[in-house]
């Protein structure tokens, strides 16, 4: 996803069997999913995890100092975090 696009109070959601994982409730990022492999059958089991956050704004929009490494913030399971730039690359916005 561009950041260009985003949109105060727009829900997105990982890309593909991605998950939103909060780091110290401080910071959002994206995490593959962990594959293993059955001896049965030789395919990944992959858990898949449906989260939803909410794009909020910018620093600037929500007036706090926040993390020096990151302008986008969300609302993610009842939190306010900043989102890893890399991250952006897996975000998709939720399709209604």
């Amino acid at each position: 996803m561009k950041v260009k696009d985003l949109e105060v109070g727009m829900l997105l959601r990982p890309v593909h069997e991605y998950h939103f994982a909060a780091h110290n409730d401080e910071w959002l990022w994206c995490s593959a999913p962990i594959k293993r492999r059955s001896l049965r059958h030789l395919r990944p089991i992959v858990k898949v995890n449906k989260d939803i956050a909410m794009y909020l704004g910018t620093k600037k929009d929500l007036g706090i100092k926040g993390i020096s490494w990151s302008d986008r913030y969300v609302l993610f399971q009842d939190k306010v975090l900043a989102v890893d730039p890399y991250v952006w690359r897996n975000i998709q916005p939720v399709k209604q």
